[in-house]
């Protein structure tokens, strides 16, 4: 039975053995008042978890049978250079809204909003697709570091960067680019959503390399900022919808195939802010959930809550908007779960009068890319202009960059006195564990149980050699010089033992180098596909 005392039967069997209700997606997320909303996993799990796919994250309790270790959640440093792209070139300082207009000043943009940014492997560079413009058109800049970017002219529209012409016809606002290496058809390699404030509908185009576009096709009634994004654990696409159910909220709609999902005729109720989260102590308005966008990054769904906290009015520097970014973390692709201990913002504008960032933050699409050892977060801040008027709080918009150890989100800590973690029953597939840990201080030890938890001779805490580095990839081995091959597909458990350390992240892997098998968000610098394979590594 489900949380309302409804009779459910087994369906859909996932990749980490949870097992969706037949009856999906969920119809009741609209049913819990002002409470956080229900993570159904994280009361009843699977018997056995499979962590054959991609790192396992400690970003809730789903892999922990007992700790005292403690968890930690972590934010990223803004990167000290931002904003790393800035309105510049004349579709950029927003003359199309006086042209057409729609109102009678400029809105200086370039940021994502919410655009993408995808690493292209053929080419190796770093692609960041961004509105020129607020009202404008999306435009495409590349990178080979990610920190200095090209505006390339494109032939889409002739002496621009721009991938779509302007349309007289059009009011266009939000946009979401996704990279789809998994379609058989390479002209659909790119999809892309736009909303039009014009006719309130959204519109899906396809394209074989990102700048030649197919004709748009036409979505169902939505509201701004909706956006797309592809589940591949299921293959699903999902429309994220926004809605009015709560306050700006979310519908969910998934179908296998986006245009032919164009027409979602039957959404659901699915996510909105909560009684958890602050609000602005001067505006004091009730929070409520702007955007919402997700990405597969190695064992979960990555979510990005964008969590609007009303307009700052300011008679003397003009008014804003504030917008701050948070993530939610999903194993099942529907459900996602926020941390009710920890509820500061990953992402915070300013709110300094001058600053780029002021206000209104946004994310992409792709939410980050994977560089070496980091996590690259770009996204869109608001400076506004002055005094002139409300729109003037959706002017001057830059990109900025974010930075985050790879996995970093979450870790288990211990301090001098030795801690542990075991975690529930599990299986794999593979031969060698791989941690991410920081460890210089200390050390960190691992054990093999079998899934009672009693320690199985030759892989235990006594055989282990001490991990004593920092290091996002390194591997756990035991002084018998035995791999874990014979213990593949068993359940079993592994118990970690810590002192002065942080442990962000566990796998086992089929490869000596520790490739994952897991979802890489946007890319990895260096390395081929969005998945983390031994193939995927490029060659010089």
């Amino acid at each position: 039975m489900d949380r309302q005392g409804r009779e459910t039967s087994a369906g859909e069997r996932l990749y980490n053995g949870i097992v969706l209700p037949q009856s999906w997606p969920p119809e009741d997320m609209g049913s819990y008042g002002e409470a956080p909303q229900p993570v159904p996993y994280l009361d009843k799990g699977p018997d056995v978890i499979d962590i054959s796919v991609g790192r396992q994250l400690f970003v809730d309790d789903f892999l922990i049978a007992q700790t005292d270790m403690e968890r930690e959640y972590h934010r990223p440093r803004k990167y000290e250079g931002n904003p790393v792209l800035t309105p510049e070139v004349p579709t950029e300082l927003g003359q199309r809204e006086v042209e057409l207009k729609i109102i009678d000043i400029p809105l200086p943009t370039a940021a994502p909003f919410h655009g993408g940014v995808w690493y292209d492997a053929k080419e190796r560079l770093l692609k960041l697709w961004y509105k020129a413009g607020f009202f404008g058109s999306v435009a495409l800049a590349v990178s080979k570091d990610g920190l200095n970017w090209e505006r390339r002219e494109l032939d889409a529209v002739p002496g621009t960067n721009l991938v779509l012409p302007l349309r007289t016809d059009w009011q266009q606002d939000s946009n979401a680019v996704v990279y789809d290496p998994y379609t058989g058809d390479e002209t659909q390699r790119y999809k892309m959503f736009i909303y039009n404030n014009v006719d309130h509908s959204g519109y899906v185009f396809t394209s074989p390399d990102g700048v030649h576009w197919s004709d748009a096709v036409k979505t169902g009634l939505v509201g701004d900022c909706s956006t797309i994004f592809y589940n591949p654990f299921r293959k699903k696409w999902v429309y994220s919808i926004r809605a009015d159910w709560h306050e700006r909220s979310r519908n969910y709609s998934e179908c296998d195939d986006l245009i032919d999902g164009a027409g979602f005729s039957d959404p659901v109720k699915w996510l909105r802010a909560d009684e958890l989260d602050a609000r602005d102590p001067e505006i004091q308005m009730k929070p409520e959930l702007y955007n919402f966008n997700a990405v597969a990054y190695e064992s979960i769904l990555l979510g990005t809550y964008n969590i609007y906290l009303g307009i700052h009015e300011d008679a003397q520097a003009g008014d804003v908007k504030y917008n701050d970014i948070h993530l939610g973390y999903s194993r099942d692709g529907f459900h996602f779960y926020r941390p009710s201990e920890d509820r500061t913002p990953f992402l915070r504008a300013s709110r300094t009068v001058g600053d780029w960032e002021r206000g209104y933050l946004h994310d992409n699409a792709a939410i980050c890319v994977v560089n070496g050892d980091e996590l690259w977060f770009y996204y869109a801040g608001f400076q506004g202009n002055g005094k002139q008027g409300w729109f003037d709080m959706h002017s001057y918009a830059s990109t900025g960059l974010a930075i985050l150890r790879r996995d970093g989100f979450a870790s288990m800590n211990a301090g001098a006195e030795e801690k542990a973690l075991t975690t529930k029953a599990l299986t794999f597939q593979g031969k060698y564990l791989f941690v991410n840990a920081e460890a210089a201080g200390g050390e960190l030890k691992a054990e093999l149980l079998d899934e009672e938890g009693r320690p199985i001779e030759g892989f235990g805490l006594e055989d282990c050699i001490p991990v004593a580095e920092d290091s996002t990839k390194v591997q756990v081995a035991w002084r018998g010089g035995k791999d874990l091959s014979a213990f593949a597909g068993r359940p079993v458990r592994f118990r970690f033992a810590m002192q002065n350390g942080r442990l962000y992240a566990f796998w086992v892997s089929g490869d000596e180098k520790g490739a994952s098998g897991g979802y890489l968000a946007g890319g990895s610098v260096g390395q081929d596909g969005l998945v983390d394979t031994p193939q995927s590594y490029l060659r010089d």
